[in-house]
């Protein structure tokens, strides 16, 4: 498919295998890359100079202006707009080096600033979509106001404590104990119900038993993280994580982790091992995640607040 920004001047044929990733907000506090799918070209309405985009362009492009012909190599661009804050650009970073270290991708990066008017901002709109770059203007999108306006993250943070503190206040009502200060008894609660809650590594049964000098089935066979992000997920380990809601335990199997026994199955018996040693129901479901494509959006939901980015 061709993309032409004018008949006598330009001419681009964009790759389909091209992808383009927005740093999102997850719960505003996990910054991941959110795959922007659509069908046909992205376009700059879809930019945002409040964040940053990753985009991987897996095979040459070709494009003619003026009557000569040049070829882009495939290359990974990470573009930042101008109103984009360090932690977005940290975050836009770790996924490029994630995506490096877990993916078939280029081994070329370009950084490209908003407005730099440099050969690789125009190559970047190029492969965006044949684009000139006296065409290209990127201001705030109204869509991403929630995730990249100070304002209504604030707002949002607020309604979320508020809504916790009525609810708190509602529970000692019922059981009639009393509440002289619910802000401060609900932080209690909080930090001693999230003291439970989040990332698992497995220590290993044989390991773990020899190195502590303990007999088989004595001891927690887990080390909690109370504070952790995606960085912290290693490929030759498992890690369980126990999310807020006890709705499930999910474990991560590295894909270098070494065993004599279908991956998978190690999965669940780690995750039957874990559910055995905590105050979780024996019927919690169990999800193993074994490759990358299992990482839903719904697994990394659960890294809200573990890491403040």
């Amino acid at each position: 498919q061709a993309y032409v920004n004018s008949p006598r001047l330009s001419s681009t044929t964009a790759p389909r295998t091209s992808t383009l990733y927005r740093i999102a907000h997850v719960h505003m506090n996990l910054l991941v890359p959110k795959e922007m799918k659509k069908e046909g070209a992205h376009t700059c309405d879809e930019f945002d100079p409040r964040t940053a985009f990753i985009l991987i362009s897996t095979v040459p492009t070709v494009h003619t202006q003026n009557n000569t012909q040049e070829t882009i190599p495939p290359r990974i661009y990470c573009w930042i707009g101008v109103q984009c804050n360090q932690n977005i650009i940290n975050a836009a970073n770790r996924a490029v080096s994630m995506f490096k270290r877990f993916e078939d991708v280029p081994e070329e990066v370009v950084t490209v600033n908003q407005g730099s008017f440099t050969q690789e901002e125009r190559d970047f709109w190029v492969v965006i979509n044949g684009s000139s770059l006296n065409n290209v203007s990127v201001s705030p999108n109204p869509a991403y106001d929630r995730e990249y306006d100070p304002v209504q993250l604030e707002q949002h943070r607020q309604r979320i404590l508020n809504e916790r503190e009525d609810m708190a206040a509602r529970q000692a009502r019922i059981i009639g104990a009393p509440n002289p200060n619910p802000s401060s008894q609900v932080q209690q609660e909080e930090e001693k119900e999230e003291s439970k809650f989040g990332l698992y590594h497995y220590l290993g049964e044989e390991d773990y038993e020899e190195e502590n000098n303990i007999e088989a089935g004595e001891d927690f066979l887990f080390d909690h993280f109370s504070t952790y992000d995606q960085d912290d997920l290693e490929e030759d380990s498992i890690f369980v994580l126990r999310p807020n809601d006890d709705s499930c335990v999910y474990v991560w199997v590295g894909e270098d982790v070494e065993c004599d026994e279908n991956r998978e199955e190690l999965g669940m018996d780690v995750g039957k091992r874990f559910i055995e040693q905590t105050d979780l129901p024996l019927d919690t479901p169990i999800r193993v995640i074994l490759e990358k494509d299992q990482e839903t959006e719904e697994f990394w939901d659960h890294f809200d607040g573990a890491c403040e980015c």
